[in-house]
């Protein structure tokens, strides 16, 4: 059994402005394709790319924070501006630097851990038109 809480608050400091906190434990499985592609690890024939899959594979676990300010300027435009933390681990994925190590160990691997942090801004002036800028940097150990 997985225990995965959740909270998420959202108050109004102004009539028109509120500012928003979530907090979260996250548990994934990982798909299908990653556990059991090529189960009998074949390379194909003329060579080139083999994508094998494992079994092995851990769910991958995720913890999350988020805080954010949306405010309406005007009666056409409003801001919304948020950061998040991702903390990810048992990420799964592949990678040409590990194939000897897939071909011997079977297929997909979990990475340690995966690092994103990020913001995200909207600016909206009416319903059907709005700007996004976003900005994430993801980081992994090698």
């Amino acid at each position: 059994m997985q225990f995965s809480p959740r909270l998420g608050i959202a108050y109004p400091i102004t009539d028109r402005g509120v500012i928003h906190f979530s907090y979260g434990h996250f548990f994934q499985l990982p798909e299908f394709q990653y556990l059991y592609t090529n189960p009998d690890f074949k390379l194909s024939p003329g060579g080139g790319y083999g994508v094998f899959g494992n079994a092995d594979l851990y769910p991958q676990k995720t913890v999350m924070y988020e805080i954010g300010l949306q405010q309406q300027i005007t009666q056409d435009l409003g801001v919304d501006a948020t950061l998040f933390y991702r903390d990810v681990r048992d990420w799964v994925g592949t990678s040409p630097l590990y194939t000897m190590r897939a071909i011997i160990a079977g297929g997909s691997e979990n990475f340690n851990q995966l690092l994103v942090y990020g913001g995200l801004s909207c600016v909206f002036w009416t319903l059907t038109l709005s700007t996004t800028i976003k900005y994430i940097l993801i980081t992994t150990p090698v």
